[in-house]
């Protein structure tokens, strides 16, 4: 009875459409309830992290450090690059490489949630309709942004604390490339210890072409 009554929440909700941030929250919020009943979580790793995020005022434990680990990969990567002397051979995992960009697109974000919302028969248009999906995104990211996700264990070398900021598109760049819509940025930023000063590791331009 809860999960069909949950179902047909966000069916209504996807079908009105998501104008704002309160609306965008509210969406996670009901998709983790059902994956909640379901026992689904992992079947939609991204989805359910994604969902937590948005509900939460900081992320701590495991479900943090999915996301952060293939980050601190990355920045010891980049060390370890601007390190070495001219000519050395770096190992390189290419796996975490890939997952970090995933995570910074949010690509398995949006496979997760095509795949969520086929399986229970509900309007695709969110994630089938890139301008859709990308303003989706930009709700999104002004729920997350600045909410922290803490390492407090030994499992990650440099990074305890990642979150992301929100940076708007400088004018001059949508007129420079009229060939695509250009909506956001979102910047990783990370630090070490919580007193330290943030330092921005990545940074991702949410776009799109125009048909």
């Amino acid at each position: 009875m809860a999960h069909t009554a949950l179902i047909e929440k966000i069916r209504r909700t996807l079908e009105k459409g998501i104008d704002s941030e309160p609306e965008a929250m509210y969406l996670l919020a009901e998709i983790r309830k059902v994956m909640e009943l379901e026992k689904s979580q992992d079947s939609y790793e991204a989805l359910y992290v994604h969902c937590c995020w948005a509900v939460h005022a900081q992320l701590t434990k495991e479900i943090a450090r999915r996301i952060v680990r293939p980050f601190d990969s990355q920045l010891k990567l980049a060390m370890a690059m601007s390190n070495a002397p001219n000519g050395t051979k770096l190992n390189v995992d290419w796996a975490v490489i890939n997952e970090a960009s995933e995570r910074i697109q949010l690509t398995q974000f949006r496979n997760d949630f095509q795949r969520f919302i086929s399986k229970h028969g509900l309007v695709p248009v969110i994630v089938d309709d890139d301008s859709r999906w990308f303003r989706f995104l930009g709700l999104y990211s002004l729920v997350i942004e600045e909410t922290p996700l803490r390492c407090l264990d030994d499992s990650t070398e440099h990074i305890k604390h990642l979150f992301v900021r929100r940076m708007e598109i400088p004018e001059g760049m949508k007129i420079g490339d009229p060939s695509r819509t250009y909506l956001f940025a979102l910047d990783w930023c990370w630090k070490e210890r919580e007193q330290d000063e943030a330092s921005v590791l990545t940074q991702w331009i949410f776009s799109y072409p125009n048909s």
